[in-house]
């Protein structure tokens, strides 16, 4: 109760508050009905001819207008935005990106303060965070289920559906969120299940339109990688398959995982159109090109030493070369990789990173209030292409022609940075 009074004064009408909450997870639960999840012989539905994928309306094509650099992306997942001040949303729409949990997008209570975020910045792109193959035990929490129809109704998804290690023990991408079978026997991977997900989306998506631009999909990995990490990772692994062999020797086991990852971004872009921007945290965006291919954007967290430590060099050839390749697929006109310094490493490398491989950046993520970065945007839009050269003294040099100025980053041939900034 406490939570509609508090939303209800953000909104037009209170009654409207009420009797969207009331009837969202009704109508879901008629969508999973008339979708015949117990037709006569137990014929599962998407299995048959007869499955009728949900189609939300498509996502917009036009192209973004210019980006001015240092390009500052909102990450943001926390759940308050609907508590934010019209002072706070002004901030998140001085921005061109922003991302909030996807669950919160497409809600009842988001809806206010997004048009509000839409209406001072037309043009901003938003997506939803989502974990892949996984899910949370707090999504059934009372409060929750009533404020976010989406995470209840993934949860009540994938209940029986968790994956297990070759211990008996239940296998968890994170603490308290059960990691997703992806495996189903004569199948290469568990496509009914993972088409069910799609259609969750597409139904709210469609109750929520212009909710969101895209998913971010956090994260897509090689292997299913445990978190909290077993007592012995050689003997502890994710067997989908239940043979007793852990997916680092279990081939159907990795297929599963990495199949079920390649026909999900594959059924969201033909739902949701050739605007919809989808992209990519963890090792496998970063790593495998063909995936990589399948994305409008890759996410660099922790940028730049990252999970694996890389140097500076390391970091900024990596996305450079990501984002000069072609992998990437545009959406509306751009990629749209991301760097992400949620550590407060090094903000001000990060903004000069952003200029030099015409990519977004976000600095620590709003658990306290963040305002608008007072260095976003000084540079202008990108003039020209990015060049690397490898000086006389084995030390390599980024440069990168600007509206105000030339982008520029140098590294000593041990890898140790020598200076970066904006020049006029």
């Amino acid at each position: 109760m406490e939570i509609r009074i508090s939303h209800s004064a953000l909104t037009s009408s209170p009654l409207r508050w009420l009797v969207v909450s009331a009837m969202v997870p009704l109508a879901f639960a008629w969508l999973l009905l008339a979708a015949g999840c117990s037709q006569s012989g137990g014929l599962d539905p998407i299995d048959g001819a007869n499955h009728s994928p949900v189609m939300p309306p498509p996502s917009p094509t036009t192209d973004v207008g210019e980006i001015d650099f240092p390009a500052q992306a909102w990450i943001d997942r926390t759940l308050n935005l609907a508590f934010y001040t019209d002072e706070q949303l002004q901030d998140i729409a001085a921005s061109p990106l922003a991302a909030f949990q996807l669950r919160l997008l497409l809600s009842p209570e988001a809806q206010v303060p997004i048009a509000k975020i839409r209406a001072a910045n037309p043009e901003i792109v938003i997506l939803g965070i989502l974990g892949t193959q996984v899910y949370f035990d707090s999504w059934n929490g009372e409060q929750h289920r009533q404020r976010f129809p989406l995470g209840a109704a993934l949860y009540d998804l994938f209940q029986g559906h968790e994956a297990y290690r070759t211990d008996g023990v239940m296998a968890t991408k994170w603490v308290g969120a059960p990691m997703v079978n992806p495996w189903r026997a004569g199948m290469v991977y568990n496509q009914p299940l993972m088409m069910r997900q799609v259609d969750v989306i597409a139904y709210y998506a469609t109750e929520f339109p212009r909710a969101m631009d895209g998913i971010l999909h956090d994260n897509v990995s090689l292997h299913a990688y445990l978190w909290p990490q077993p007592d012995d990772p050689e003997t502890q692994q994710a067997d989908f398959d239940g043979d007793g062999v852990g997916i680092e020797h279990d081939l159907d086991d990795l297929t599963a995982w990495q199949q079920w990852q390649v026909g999900y971004v594959q059924e969201l872009q033909s739902r949701f159109g050739g605007g919809f921007i989808q992209v990519g945290n963890g090792d496998r965006p970063l790593r495998q090109p063909e995936f990589t291919a399948l994305l409008a954007g890759v996410v660099m967290e922790a940028f730049p030493q990252t999970v694996w430590y890389y140097t500076y060099l390391e970091a900024l050839d990596l996305i450079t070369g990501i984002q000069q390749s072609g992998l990437l697929t545009p959406r509306r006109g751009r990629t749209w990789t991301l760097l992400w310094d949620n550590n407060d490493q090094n903000p001000a490398f990060t903004r000069t990173a952003s200029m030099l491989a015409d990519a977004f950046y976000a600095l620590d993520e709003t658990d306290e209030w963040i305002a608008d970065d007072p260095e976003a945007g000084r540079a202008g839009t990108i003039q020209g292409p990015l060049v690397r050269t490898v000086l006389d003294d084995g030390g390599v040099l980024f440069e990168r022609p600007m509206e105000k100025g030339r982008a520029w980053a140098q590294m000593a041939a041990s890898e140790v940075v020598v200076g970066y900034g904006l020049e006029p």
